[in-house]
Order: C-alpha cells, then structure tokens, then sequence
C-alpha cells in the first residue's frame, strides 16, 4: 500500500469529528447573545500550542505559504488537501470585511461583503498601514473566529494563509514577505455558475472606483465594464479582473500556477507536484482525501470529477458561456475556451462513474 492508499471512510470520519465542535459552539454563543468575546476566546484557545512555539521562534511571513485565487476557484479543497496530515496550520480568509476591521478601514468596504472583492495594491506602493496589517497575516498575528476554520495542527511546522481577497496585491505582497505562493485558476464558467448557485453578490463599481487599478490596467475597457451591471456580467469581470493581473504581476516573482481540472483530473500528480513545490511530505491517504468535497462545497456538487467539471455546460446557455468567456479573451487569458479543460489538456481515459 502506498501513501495514496487508505479507506475513504477513516477519511471521512476524520474531517466530521474535526468540523463538529464549531457549528455547535457558534450556535450556542449567538442565542446567548455573548459570541465576540467568546469566539475570541475559543480561537486563543486552538492558539495556544502556536502562542507556546512563539516564545522561542519569531513569526516568519516568509516562511508562510500564500494559496490565492478567485473565490469559489477550489482554493478551500486545495488549503483541505496541503493541510490534511502536513503539520500545517490554514489560516481561513483573514481579508473577510465582515471579520477585519482594518480591511474595512484601508479599502472603505462594508461589513456586509458582497463576497467579490479585491483591492489593487502596486508592488512599489509605499503604504505602513497595508505593510503591518500584511505581516500580521502572513505571520499568522492576525486570527478570529473566521480564520479558524479548522484545526489541523496544535503544534504547526508552518501556516497556509488562503485567501481570495489578494489577488491584485500579489505583487506588493511578495516585494515585503516572500512567502511560498500558489496560485489557483478554475475554468470562468465553472467560477460563475459556482457563484451564482451560492447567491454570491458582485459589483463592477468595486472594480472601476480603485483609481490606480483603472490607470495601470483597465483603462481600455472601462466603458465595456459599466455595461456589465447583471450578475453573470459582474461576475465574469471579476474573474477575468483579478486573473488578469494576478497573472501579470506572478510573472515576474516565484510562484507555483496550478488549474483545478489538473488537480481534479490527476489529483496523485498534482499532490506531488504541489507538495514539493512548498517543501511538504506526503502524507499517508492524501488522494482519498483529495476525493472528498470540500466543506464549502454544496451536496449537489457530489458528483463524478467529470460530471462536476462539466456542470457549467448545463449551467448556462451558449450565449452566457461566450460571454463570459468574452471577458478572459479581451485580457489575454488565452487558457480557457468553450472546453471544460484547459487549452491543451487532455481528460484521462478512465471511466467516468
């Protein structure tokens, strides 16, 4: 038996008994009406085991793995798999407005987030403000009940911040930090019709109002942009937005890209690929674990890696597909067409059940 072979029910015992203690105390905590300083406290509490290791290390963003990439991308699956047995400690979106006052300062967001937002920072940006928010994050300083989302370590060998709010930032944030980066691209259609399905909010005035964003890549297609005010409009923008510059600024820096249909589609190749990438062992059940959906997946999505990749076919009308793929095509972002995979990939031959 290799590292990949091990029963997907130990597995999936494994993850409920780890989920089971937050949905209870969160409940609990909002009836009584007394949550703040409770979540505070249970989180300091998961902490304590890190706290201890701080006395004698300083906290290293260097030594942080960064996993970025649009929302509903696969970015949760992906941080589930790197943190499943690792020694690594996630750090859950510790960018949400509705958790990070700071955030909400430096960008003027609301605490209501409409889910799709990122702020540009330039890579040359001289902001102290932004500098010591980021350290904190990257130095895994910056906690509360959101980041926490699981458990994975009590005494953690490194931190995986995964976040879906610094995708035009990147830059900025290597120039500082230099942690290990990844980053992780899904087919627009696929990111839209997962968005839609969780009634996930977009606005292209969040795009067009960040004057340095507009002025150092947007201004040819600002017009086109105000246009798109709809749902699949907004939604394909962004994508194509926060991808387009992504791409643009890892070019220049260390970086691992990574697709989610090659993951899903050869998800022992990849594990080994992304895993030696940020210098971690594979541990034992790892492809199992890779088969389970991810805790902000929807049960409808528990379908064959085929039939799940190719969801968005069905999702939308070949007029919205092209649309959307519109937006990535006037951006250069030649890697996706009407195909469920990406240019040049090729489906193994196995069966599809």
């Amino acid at each position: 038996m290799n590292n990949f072979d091990t029963e997907r029910t130990t597995v999936t015992v494994e993850r409920k008994k780890t989920h089971r203690v937050h949905p209870l105390i969160k409940r609990l905590v909002n009836r009584i009406g007394v949550g703040g300083t409770l979540y505070q406290g249970y989180v300091e509490t998961l902490r304590l085991g890190e706290r201890a290791q701080n006395l004698w290390r300083t906290p290293d963003p260097g030594a942080t793995i960064l996993l970025a990439g649009s929302g509903r991308s696969g970015t949760t699956w992906l941080t589930e798999t790197l943190t499943y047995k690792t020694g690594v400690q996630a750090i859950f979106e510790p960018m949400i407005p509705l958790w990070n006052r700071e955030v909400r300062y430096l960008t003027g967001w609301d605490d209501s987030d409409p889910h799709i937002r990122s702020f540009y920072l330039r890579a040359e940006a001289h902001d102290p403000a932004w500098r010591a928010l980021l350290w904190r994050i990257l130095a895994g300083q910056y906690r509360n009940y959101w980041t926490e989302k699981e458990r994975t370590a009590f005494f953690p060998k490194r931190l995986l911040v995964k976040e879906i709010r610094m995708n035009l930032m990147l830059g900025y944030v290597y120039k500082h930090f230099q942690p290990t980066i990844l980053y992780l691209v899904r087919h627009p259609c696929a990111v839209v019709a997962s968005r839609l399905h969780a009634a996930w909010h977009a606005d292209v005035q969040d795009i067009l109002r960040q004057e340095a964003l507009v002025e150092d890549y947007l201004r040819p297609w600002v017009r086109e942009i105000e246009q798109e005010r709809d749902p699949v409009g907004a939604h394909a923008v962004w994508w194509a937005v926060e991808n387009f510059i992504a791409i643009r600024q890892l070019a220049r820096i260390p970086h691992l890209m990574v697709t989610y249909e090659e993951i899903a589609l050869f998800p022992e190749l990849q594990a080994q690929r992304i895993l030696a990438y940020v210098d971690l062992p594979i541990p034992e059940g790892l492809c199992r674990r890779m088969e389970q959906p991810s805790i902000t997946t929807s049960a409808a999505s528990g379908r064959s890696t085929q039939s799940r990749l190719s969801a968005w076919q069905r999702y939308f009308a070949q007029d919205d597909q092209r649309r959307i793929l519109s937006w990535a095509q006037r951006m250069g972002l030649q890697m996706y067409s009407e195909a469920v995979l990406p240019v040049g990939m090729r489906a193994p031959m196995v069966d599809a059940t």
